[in-house]
């Protein structure tokens, strides 16, 4: 009779302490996956603005002086990072410079952005996972004019 009690408690004690460490695991995983994605987001998020601001102070160098040698220079400033690219265009759409040769890619997220207000600095971009290229549109303003 003792040694079934004894199975008895065993075998509770176990339920318990298997039941705690499903919990406590469950619990950090939560943790964990909410913590790794807080940090990606923000990382991301990071990211984006760095665009952005590059792209912005490009623009404001632009807006000072449009002249070719300008462009020369702002374009021969990206043409040596591989994770960066810039991309002139006339109000018209059509290219002027780029630092990269334009691929398909690029071309679909140029042209989504090409219809938008032309005074507004807008950033594109999607899941981080699954787009190669963040891309920031800032317009260049000259005498008040974009």
């Amino acid at each position: 009779m003792a040694k079934i009690k004894e199975k008895r408690k065993r075998k509770i004690s176990v339920k318990i302490g298997g039941s705690f460490l499903a919990v406590v695991v469950a619990i950090e995983l939560g943790l964990f996956i909410s913590l790794y994605l807080l940090i990606v987001n923000t990382w991301v998020r990071e990211e984006v603005d760095s665009v952005v601001a590059q792209g912005q102070n490009h623009a404001l160098v632009l807006s000072g002086d449009f002249s070719a040698e300008t462009i020369e220079h702002v374009v021969l400033m990206e043409e040596g990072s591989s994770q960066t690219a810039i991309v002139v265009q006339d109000p018209y759409g059509k290219t002027l410079k780029s630092s990269q040769i334009i691929n398909s890619q690029m071309s679909k997220h140029i042209s989504e952005l090409r219809n938008e207000t032309k005074s507004k600095t807008e950033t594109l971009h999607y899941h981080w996972l699954g787009d190669k290229y963040i891309v920031s549109k800032s317009s260049i303003q000259k005498m008040g004019k974009f």
